[in-house]
């Protein structure tokens, strides 16, 4: 007789949509303005490190808003 083990599930835990705020656009552009010389990449890691979820791709397009 085979036993089976079942594997406690993670709920995944989402953010929060803080990030589709205006505020958080607004302070998405003064984390940018700050760091002018860093990467695409580079900019997307710190903005996700205050809480502000954007990919590369619209650090690329939104970083001449400022």
């Amino acid at each position: 007789m085979a036993t089976t083990t079942q594997v406690p599930t993670q709920e995944v835990v989402k953010k929060s949509p803080i990030t589709l705020t205006p505020q958080a656009v607004t302070k998405a552009r003064e984390i940018m303005a700050m760091y002018p010389n860093k990467s695409n990449r580079q900019l997307a890691h710190i903005l996700r490190e205050n809480g502000i979820f954007r990919s590369p791709e619209w650090v690329r397009k939104h970083r001449t808003d400022f």
